[in-house]
């Protein structure tokens, strides 16, 4: 009734969940389905810095700004020289992904936004395209190098000083926490991206 069940001490108790593991109700990980779901995603969504230096005439806010609808092209090997960048973005960087925007020249990350399409074959063909501004976050607090990022190897010189870099798992987790922190007025809009993922 209402969603609840009696277990054998009498007692009213949630309904099992479906952990999604072949466990039996009560018996399994307590996971809900939805959250194995969740975790699964986790598993293959990778996080990456997208670096640019606005004194070359572009930045993050022509992005946020942009009023279109579909998918936003970033990014082709006029602008992307760097070796492992171009590795990166040919082979590894898929749909589902999430880009850090990061403005090397001002030394911030300014937002966030999901990675809709990977890199396309052919001359002139963009190496990926982000989902639409309004899938995207653009912080009202960037989040700066100094103090928050120095540890973090894809902001050293230690990794490379490619335009793409990818974030390690405990990396990707930490940097949610920051943006948080650092935009406390949007913890729902972040909580929303995160889970949408």
């Amino acid at each position: 009734m209402g969603g609840r069940q009696r277990g054998g001490c009498g007692r009213a108790r949630p309904q099992a969940a479906c952990c999604g593991n072949g466990m039996e109700a009560g018996g399994g990980c307590g996971m809900r389905a939805i959250d194995h779901q969740r975790r699964g995603r986790a598993a293959w969504m990778r996080a990456w810095v997208f670096k640019i230096n606005t004194r070359r005439g572009w930045e993050f806010d022509q992005y946020f700004r942009s009023r279109g609808r579909g998918p936003f092209p970033l990014g082709d090997e006029e602008w992307i020289r760097s070796a492992s960048s171009l590795r990166y973005l040919r082979t590894e960087v898929k749909a589902g992904d999430v880009i850090f925007c990061y403005e090397v020249d001002r030394k911030r990350i300014v937002g966030v936004a999901p990675v809709v399409a990977a890199a396309e074959p052919g001359d002139g063909a963009p190496l990926l395209s982000l989902a639409p501004p309004t899938s995207a976050v653009r912080l009202q607090n960037p989040v700066e190098r100094k103090p928050w990022l120095d540890h973090i190897l894809a902001f050293t010189p230690q990794r490379g000083r490619g335009t793409v870099q990818p974030f390690d798992s405990d990396e990707f987790a930490h940097l949610r926490r920051i943006l948080a922190a650092r935009n406390p007025r949007q913890k729902a809009q972040l909580g929303n991206f995160w889970k949408n993922r």
